[in-house]
């Protein structure tokens, strides 16, 4: 899928109930005419590069599954894919994964990007990032592959180099339990991902695209799953814990190289290593205040309601 489309993404493999859709609506901020405008009709490698867009663009309409796996990321071949921040000094090349001291302690943004997750490197190249991969199991033994994002606790948050999130005290109501057992590893007291379901989505008719007349979300979470944990015998702190595969074996879901099988993974891997316990994830862009940010989206939670011809309210 090209950045220079506006069109419906297809349906990110999520952690979300049955009746989920996560739907991105990819855009420009550029005149809608322009996007519509002809493409010029000139010779060379240029107009090469368009006609092989050309067939691309044709292939995705017609069948708009034709993949699974992450969507377009942060840096890409169209006009406002690449929304980097600028870089952070002048006449110096400071790395995104640079954690020295800001000139400030109270702006950190003098710095340039600021990364908030500081658990592993921004690859700025690729847009993705490389943090820890956590093995925990169930009751009844089977294991949970996670990753940890945000903690309530700004302690641990420091320790671990997450993300701090004062507001996540109050969810301890949307949050499983866990405890840890004695070798350090957290034991889920419920809450299961279904990751072999293959994600589609079937357009309306041209010119009504949306709603779809037909979805199937890439992954599914039973009625119990949330990502947020809640460990009990640890001072009862809570942390956003996405599953990123469930019930497999490391043998299953070793694809430190890519290639991954998004049958047992979360659709954002872009490649997971259990012998070295780290996983590469694909990076969404956004706008915060006006300012271009990279964020990590691994769950979503909708409510489709089909007589609605307006996007569905974020639960």
């Amino acid at each position: 899928m090209n950045c220079k489309d506006f069109s419906i993404r297809r349906i990110s493999r999520s952690m979300a109930p049955a009746i989920a859709i996560t739907l991105s609506i990819t855009a420009l901020a550029q005149d809608s005419s322009r996007l519509r405008a002809p493409r010029p009709a000139f010779q060379g490698p240029i107009a090469e590069r368009y006609r092989t867009a050309d067939i691309a663009d044709t292939a995705a309409a017609v069948n708009p599954n034709t993949a699974q796996g992450p969507g377009p990321g942060p840096i890409g071949p169209g006009p406002g894919c690449n929304l980097f921040p600028a870089p952070p000094s002048v006449g110096t090349t400071v790395n995104l994964s640079y954690f020295g001291p800001p000139p400030s302690t109270t702006n950190q943004s003098l710095v340039g990007p600021v990364q908030l997750l500081k658990t592993g490197p921004v690859d700025t190249t690729k847009g993705t990032i490389t943090i820890p991969l956590y093995l925990g199991h169930m009751k009844n033994g089977a294991n949970v592959w996670y990753v940890l994002t945000d903690v309530d606790d700004s302690g641990v948050a420091a320790e671990l180099g997450l993300n701090f999130s004062a507001k996540m005290t109050f969810m301890s109501n949307a949050a499983r339990t866990a405890n840890l057992d004695q070798n350090g590893d957290l034991v889920f007291d419920k809450g299961t991902v279904d990751f072999s379901p293959v994600r589609s989505i079937t357009p309306g008719p041209a010119g009504n695209e949306f709603p779809p007349t037909a979805f199937q979300p890439g992954a599914v979470g039973d009625k119990d799953y949330s990502p947020f944990v809640q460990i009990v015998n640890a001072g009862g702190v809570i942390y956003n814990a996405p599953i990123v595969a469930f019930g497999v074996n490391a043998v299953d879901i070793n694809f430190p190289n890519g290639n991954v099988d998004y049958s047992k993974v979360h659709d954002q891997v872009v490649a997971i290593d259990p012998t070295n316990m780290t996983v590469t994830i694909n990076l969404i862009n956004g706008f915060s205040f006006g300012k271009p940010v990279w964020y990590m989206s691994m769950d979503t939670a909708y409510l489709w309601e089909p007589r609605s011809s307006t996007i569905p309210s974020l639960l």
